[in-house]
């Protein structure tokens, strides 16, 4: 890994530290669970802010499928500490793969109207792709991306599951 980073860039674990483009790209494609939660407040009508930014509720589901890896990846970065399992390690270490996945499933959602046949797309299709394809630029050139995915910090093992033989 390249250590050609400035101090405020390392956590206290000293790995790198998410990038704000990297949180960016983290909410911007799990945006269907806060549209979920957001319209779940909304007591009137609760299909109306998901139809707002949706075509249908197919393109919804769909969109909150694609997002499970990049929700995989928050529980892994929440988990990501000195004690953090083989799962998480696993998952942090193949956040690029896990990032792309959900990108390319949201630029396969916004062509989705054009690929159904009726060749219409939306002002929000078209965002959505423009955001999708960034965020997959991202992935593939970030150097910083593909540095901070690779660290991790080393293994120790936690304060409850050493031995009491210090009483």
């Amino acid at each position: 890994m390249r250590h050609d980073y400035p101090p405020e860039a390392y956590d206290v674990n000293f790995c790198l530290k998410v990038s704000p483009a990297l949180w960016a790209a983290l909410a911007f494609l799990c945006r269907p669970y806060v549209v979920m939660i957001m319209s779940w407040a909304n007591r009137r009508n609760r299909m109306q802010l998901i139809e707002m930014f949706y075509s249908d509720r197919s393109a919804f589901a769909l969109a909150a499928l694609g997002a499970i890896p990049t929700l995989v990846l928050i529980i892994a970065y929440i988990q990501r500490r000195p004690s953090g399992g083989p799962s998480a390690r696993w998952v942090w270490h193949h956040g690029r793969a896990l990032l792309l996945t959900s990108a390319l499933i949201n630029m396969a959602i916004a062509l989705w109207p054009m690929l159904n046949g009726s060749f219409e797309m939306s002002n929000l299709d078209f965002a959505q792709l423009f955001v999708s394809v960034l965020i997959t630029y991202y992935a593939l050139t970030s150097q910083r991306m593909k540095d901070t995915f690779a660290d991790f910090p080393d293994y120790v093992e936690p304060e409850s599951e050493k031995d009491d033989d210090d009483w």
